[in-house]
């Protein structure tokens, strides 16, 4: 037998009318319903049919258009003819009304119309279980957010304790030769003004070099080692507010018509915020980000308690060796990723903990000090740890791609709500972002 949907029953009752509908469902209908409308009811052929021409008689008689939607559920076809006429510059008064107060309710929280803005607030599309990960064999399935001057002192109290008075702070390193057998690395101690003038060049023997000096690296540029890529055109800007909410809740991804908004908690009861700019930000200004996370996501955050704030565009580059005889890149020195997904300072310590390795493997051997061992071989880190680069590179642009600005945003938002929607698909997200199953060996 065939439910004829013309025709309505009206002794039936929906689920989600049940004084006694599951919650999460009954909220992620609501959310849905911002989709299904646009796919099945096709509002968007009604309003341009019927509703937009008779609204522009009623402008034309300088009156303000008003619809009253019966039923309005979570607030969504409201949201949609705000949306609709104001891009066709009509004035209108829009009221949704409902007789289940939960849809009001959810209505208030997640849909919001401003005199001059519509935008969809905190609209669900889903969300990334790391639990999942252990299916893969990931032994930590969550993402550690730390303060990095406190995960510094850690490596360097572990590093004193067992290697006493060997960190120097205020040298520079400017050269190194190698001498086969061992390299000499030289450096001068950093003057503390400009009136003082440098110290004589100190060298330094050592059977190893491992550069991680960053972006620009020296000891990268001293051995000739070529560095290839460029920047995105994708900028970003940042800031740390305080967060009002304790404990503090777990870190959100909005995709937004306008771009990514990230929001994750950090130390000191903060929270950082992260959107997409159409343009690099020279100066960016507290009340500005401030403003334009409130325009997207309808969050406002305190302007002026901001402790942080900062533009950054985005590049990829790799060097074209890891390692040159004894001399081994590290970090950005070897390699830079697109930050967004938070995988570039993790990938450095990948490396880190694959060369460590290995070199605990030629120490074994004895290789290190052996003159006759020039070249020393290749390490797995130089030849094997390329394809976790491209990987995560790979990994890295394609969160990027998620949060540019699209015209087929509602097609992009589809997308990632199948994604996470699916179980498969959703593992796969989790494991994207706590770099588990990368090719390492």
């Amino acid at each position: 037998m065939f439910t004829h949907l013309s025709q309505r029953q009206a002794h039936l009752i929906e689920k989600m009318d049940a004084a006694n509908a599951d919650s999460e469902q009954l909220e992620q209908t609501y959310a849905d319903f911002y989709t299904l409308n646009r796919w099945v009811s096709q509002w968007n052929r009604v309003y341009a049919k019927y509703i937009r021409p008779h609204a522009k008689e009623i402008q034309k008689q300088g009156k303000i258009f008003q619809v009253l939607d019966v039923g309005c559920g979570g607030g969504d076809i409201a949201f949609f003819l705000f949306q609709w006429l104001k891009k066709d510059g009509i004035s209108a008064h829009i009221t949704g009304i409902d007789i289940d107060n939960r849809a009001i309710e959810w209505a208030k929280a997640n849909r919001s119309v401003q005199p001059e803005t519509a935008r969809v607030n905190k609209k669900r599309l889903g969300e990334i279980n790391f639990s999942t990960t252990r299916q893969s064999g990931q032994k930590h399935p969550y993402i550690l957010i730390h303060p990095q001057n406190e995960t510094e002192a850690i490596l360097k109290s572990a590093f004193t304790e067992l290697s006493p008075n060997n960190i120097k702070y205020g040298y520079e390193v400017t050269s190194y030769r190698d001498n086969g057998d061992h390299l000499v690395v030289y450096s001068h101690k950093v003057p503390h003004s400009t009136e003082n003038q440098l110290t004589e060049t100190q060298e330094h023997r050592t059977p190893i070099l491992i550069a991680c000096d960053g972006k620009n690296s020296t000891i990268r540029s001293k051995a000739g080692i070529p560095y290839r890529g460029s920047p995105y055109p994708d900028s970003y800007a940042m800031g740390d507010f305080p967060d009002p909410e304790y404990p503090q809740s777990p870190p959100f991804v909005y995709i937004t018509s306008e771009g990514l908004v990230e929001s994750f908690p950090i130390a000191d009861q903060k929270r950082r915020w992260v959107i997409k700019t159409e343009h690099y930000q020279s100066k960016p200004q507290p009340k500005w980000l401030s403003d334009a996370i409130y325009e997207r996501v309808g969050e406002r955050p305190n302007a002026d308690s901001c402790s942080m704030i900062s533009s950054f565009g985005v590049q990829h580059h790799r060097a074209a060796l890891r390692q040159k005889n004894r001399l081994f890149l590290v970090g950005d020195a070897a390699h830079v990723v697109s930050p967004i997904g938070g995988q570039g300072m993790n990938l450095g310590w990948l490396g880190a903990w694959q060369l460590a390795k290995d070199v605990k493997i030629l120490y074994g051997k004895g290789v290190l000090y052996k003159p006759s061992e020039n070249p020393i071989p290749l390490t797995s880190y130089s030849t094997n740890f390329d394809a976790v680069v491209t990987e995560v590179a790979r990994r890295a642009h394609w969160n990027m791609r998620m949060g540019r600005k699209s015209k087929l945003q509602w097609l992009k938002q589809l997308f990632i709500q199948i994604l996470l929607y699916i179980p498969v698909s959703s593992r796969k997200l989790a494991e994207r972002f706590t770099m588990s199953n990368l090719p390492t060996k």
